[in-house]
């Protein structure tokens, strides 16, 4: 069973991880710059991959698109209910949800 749990989310993060490096080799002015201005990229999604992956997948909020507004409010909510981000982590995340996963 526990290597049913590891191959699957294995595959998923090797998927993930695929389609991140084909979007970053797409030659996008963006993706070269790092997104766009004051967005950390690869904080951000570090942030993403190790903390919010704490409860629950990446499907789960890879599959939103919300507003710089709206991701402050789940992460937020996240963080009262005991995710571990600093003040300034939790700002990483948002800019970066917003940028990746916005309208």
């Amino acid at each position: 069973m526990a290597k049913q749990w590891w191959l699957r989310y294995g595959l998923a993060a090797l998927v993930i991880g695929l389609a991140v490096f084909a979007v970053g080799c797409g030659g996008d002015e963006a993706a070269v710059d790092g997104g766009a201005a004051g967005v950390d990229t690869p904080a951000g999604q570090a942030l993403l991959e190790d903390r919010c992956t704490q409860c629950h997948t990446l499907d789960r909020v890879t599959s939103e698109s919300k507003t710089a507004a709206e991701w402050q409010q789940i992460v937020g909510s996240m963080v009262s209910k005991g995710a571990q981000l600093s003040s300034a982590e939790v700002d990483t995340l948002v800019a970066y949800l917003a940028e990746m996963y916005g309208p």
